[in-house]
């Protein structure tokens, strides 16, 4: 009997473990008390809420990041269930190559309006080879009363199988709006497969696709096919591989307007009709749009530019009338966007911004540290954190953008970076740099010139001690006194001196007024691109 009681336990709690569970949202759907996803289990009760009701201008709205990941234990590894109908027969096109209305309004597509409000569901994951518009949506459609929209939504480490109509936010996208959304995943199927949406019909503008789209036919980093729609402020760095009709923005367009987007991927097709841009296009236009020359594979065309002139600082014949006050940024730093333009709204989703530019300068037994603060930072910067050997060595966190290490040995290599704090997480790396301390370093400069740091006097001191330095040219100083823990203890000065030898003194007293302990003491003078560090030691 126990080992019955055992067995069953283990099997529910299995069952459990790799079942769906759908949770009600909290909300009535409508405009001002949308229903509030803030969990997978909401996000699913979503998908069964719309197998059996209109959403036909509902409301919805995300209010937490999603961890989806468990969807690829879901349905004996057919993982997410796209929300929307999903069809499993070929819908006709009218004269027009749209799908009919009556065809497309089919009760159980998604009607709509979906807000991500900056958030992202991570880690979903779909394997319907068989299926038929395959995507977090199967099938979005326009409502009865006003056109659906999904809005300011993020997909990231998304898997997707699918057969046709394949893509990241949507199988089936018609008469309807997607604004500021990405996909960043790896997208399959066989026909009209693309990174954001498998067939489109209606307008986007501010999103992006990374990551790799596959296929055989209409295939393409942002759509596989679209049709009759206009696309605006777009980009993809998607990798994407096909036979017939296939291109970095799209497959195959009819009817489709793109105005100021861009493609950098890599574009392979073993077929007819693959390019840059697009496979096939009729009646279609391209507004100051351009693609990479060198990454992509298609070094020749009008719209081509080479990866040095698309990359900052960008050349005078790209991005020409270009917004980059209100829509694009300029990549200054490099490791936003790999030097290349990205969205405005994008600055907000930079998780946490590391610090710049560290430069380390070794003395005798000492490495001096120096930083910038994290450029194009939209949040709070608490302080910082020191790195040597990837262990964590400020015993309190800084709020100056510079530390003195002590506890070194000469003649030994050490490896350093630096973190930024936020109030709600930490960044990555700075960039690393490498210092050897040694006897001989210890009057180590960064450029070569007449300015320098003299040893203080007298030292050992009490109560005070004069610090003389003398400036080749005029320049701005500030000279800075540290513990032995490398913890700012005073700032000395901080002001423009003109050419000469100048002196400032040190009462032995903090920041705060009250007196120093006895012990040693370092001082740091930094001025444009001198910087030297050396020890004096209070006696008392």
């Amino acid at each position: 009997m126990y080992r019955y009681y055992i067995v069953t336990i283990l099997l529910f709690l299995i069952t459990n473990v790799f079942s769906q569970t759908a949770v009600p949202p909290i909300g009535d759907g409508t405009e001002t008390d949308p229903y509030q996803i803030a969990s997978l289990e909401n996000l699913y009760w979503l998908a069964l809420f719309q197998d059996e009701n209109y959403t036909d201008n509902l409301y919805f709205i995300q209010t937490a990041d999603i961890d989806a990941s468990e969807t690829v234990n879901w349905f004996d590894g057919q993982g997410w269930d796209p929300i929307g109908e999903n069809y499993d027969f070929p819908m006709p096109l009218n004269n027009k190559g749209i799908i009919p209305r009556n065809e497309r309004d089919a009760p159980y597509s998604f009607k709509g309006h979906y807000d991500g409000q900056g958030h992202k569901i991570d880690g979903l994951y779909i394997n319907r080879p068989d299926g038929w518009g395959v995507g977090l949506f199967a099938s979005v459609s326009i409502g009865y009363t006003y056109s659906s929209t999904i809005r300011n939504l993020g997909l990231t480490n998304i898997t997707v199988f699918g057969d046709e109509h394949v893509g990241g936010i949507a199988g089936q996208a018609h008469d309807m709006d997607i604004i500021d959304c990405y996909v960043e995943g790896y997208i399959e199927g066989n026909i009209s497969v693309g990174g954001l949406v498998g067939y489109s019909l209606g307008l986007f503008s501010g999103s992006y696709t990374k990551g790799i789209v596959t296929g055989d036919l209409d295939v393409g980093g942002l759509f596989g096919t679209s049709r009759h729609s206009y696309v605006s402020n777009c980009y993809t760095k998607a990798e994407v591989t096909g036979t017939n009709y296939v291109g970095g923005l799209s497959g195959y367009l009819a009817f489709v307007s793109f105005s100021r987007c861009y493609s950098t991927g890599l574009i392979q097709g073993t077929g007819d009709y693959v390019h840059a841009f697009y496979g096939v296009s009729y009646y279609s236009s391209f507004l100051l749009c351009y693609y990479d020359s060198e990454t992509s594979g298609f070094p020749t065309g009008s719209w081509g530019r080479t990866t040095e002139e698309m990359t900052y600082p960008y050349a005078e014949n790209t991005y020409i009338n270009w917004d980059f006050e209100n829509t694009w940024v300029e990549d200054i730093y490099m490791f936003h966007n790999n030097g290349y333009p990205y969205l405005s709204w994008q600055t907000f989703h930079f998780e946490f911004i590391p610090p710049a530019s560290l430069s380390a300068i070794a003395g005798d037994e000492i490495v001096s540290l120096f930083w910038n603060e994290p450029p194009d930072s939209l949040r709070t910067v608490l302080g910082y954190n020191v790195y040597r050997d990837e262990l964590q060595i400020n015993p309190e966190l800084l709020d100056i953008t510079e530390y003195i290490d002590t506890d070194v040995v000469n003649d030994v290599t050490y490896s350093y970076y630096v973190t930024a704090v936020y109030d709600d997480g930490e960044s990555g790396p700075s960039n690393v740099v490498r210092a050897t301390p040694s006897v001989s370093s210890c009057e180590q400069e960064i450029v070569s010139s007449a300015t320098v740091l003299k040893e203080n006097y007298p030292n050992p001191f009490n109560p005070e001690t004069n610090i003389e330095f003398f400036l080749v040219k005029p320049a701005q100083v500030r000279i800075t006194v540290y513990n032995v823990r490398g913890q700012m203890v005073r700032v000395l000065t901080e002001g423009y001196y003109e050419q000469g030898v100048h002196n400032v003194l040190w009462d032995g007293k903090t920041e705060s007024g009250s007196r120093a302990g006895s012990g040693m003491y370092f001082y740091s003078m930094k001025s444009g691109d001198y910087t030297s560090t050396k020890k004096m030691i209070l006696l008392k």
